[in-house]
């Protein structure tokens, strides 16, 4: 059986278009395990809603007493879980016919691994969708977590964190947590998602940390799932989740890379912290 995960905040518009979507998708044993990080829009109680209104079989839906973010989250929603497999799905997304079927059958064939799909923009989102990590060598990775990528020219011929939107299945250092499937097994063997991360990067910090076991983590391109971008951190203040995801750069950094590494990224943060001031106070 599969457990099926999804973590939401404030994201009443987009459970529709999910639910309704991961209904049509679903072909095998399954349950659906939703953890409300206390919305205040009314998704927990459209959750419920929507649950019996599609006749789900297996599904729960449970609410956190606060908003305990996007890692921690999982992780206490992994507790309730009863499948052998779990796909985490974001809430922002709607998968596309047979999308579901394609993933987890590529992953019966790799498994004990982790697999990842790809991610396409809503019909009106002009977004470019970005599923999976191709290289953490510490220029690309420099380069695409700062702003050196804006002000650097030619940068491009040294940044390969991501890997091409292609077709073809693929090893790769990451894969986005809005759409990855894993064994319960796995999950356990790396301690689930670091709650050190609040909000982003906790995907590859998980990613990075089963290729340290030895588990190998692949793109899948053909499970194509539409994925509204920022959908997940619309309702968060600009200012917070821009210290939401200076935090979790300053972790992976810390986590992933030497002493020499972390002082060149410390410089770099430093003055981009002086830049905005400066552009703060201009405005001014």
């Amino acid at each position: 059986m599969i457990s099926i995960i999804i973590v939401t905040y404030n994201n009443h518009d987009f459970l529709l278009p999910l639910l309704r979507s991961l209904k049509r998708a679903l072909f095998n044993k399954y349950e659906i395990v939703i953890w409300d990080n206390r919305s205040s829009d009314g998704s927990y109680e459209l959750c419920r809603l929507l649950l019996k209104k599609f006749d789900y079989l297996n599904w729960r839906v449970i609410r956190s007493p606060n908003n305990v973010g996007f890692a921690k989250g999982v992780n206490n929603v992994f507790k309730y879980c009863s499948g052998e497999d779990i796909l985490l799905l974001n809430p922002d997304t709607e998968l596309l016919k047979d999308s579901l079927k394609s993933l987890i059958k590529f992953y019966n064939k790799v498994k004990p691994a982790i697999v990842g799909g790809k991610y396409i923009p809503y019909d009106h989102d002009i977004s470019i969708q970005r599923t999976a990590v191709n290289s953490l060598d510490f220029l690309s990775v420099i380069f695409e977590l700062t702003n050196l990528k804006k002000i650097v020219p030619g940068q491009q011929l040294v940044n390969h964190f991501w890997k091409d939107n292609g077709t073809n299945n693929s090893t790769v250092c990451s894969v986005s947590g809005g759409f990855m499937i894993c064994s319960k097994e796995i999950f356990n063997n790396l301690c689930g998602f670091d709650e050190s991360y609040w909000l982003y990067l906790e995907d590859v910090d998980f990613c990075i940390r089963a290729k340290e076991r030895g588990y190998q983590v692949f793109y899948h391109p053909k499970a194509k799932i539409k994925h509204y971008s920022g959908g997940s951190q619309k309702h968060l203040s600009r200012r917070h989740d821009e210290n939401h995801w200076l935090h979790s750069r300053d972790i992976f950094f810390k986590r992933h890379y030497n002493l020499l590494f972390n002082l060149i990224y410390k410089s770099l943060s430093l003055l981009e912290y002086l830049i905005l001031r400066l552009r703060v106070q201009c405005k001014i």
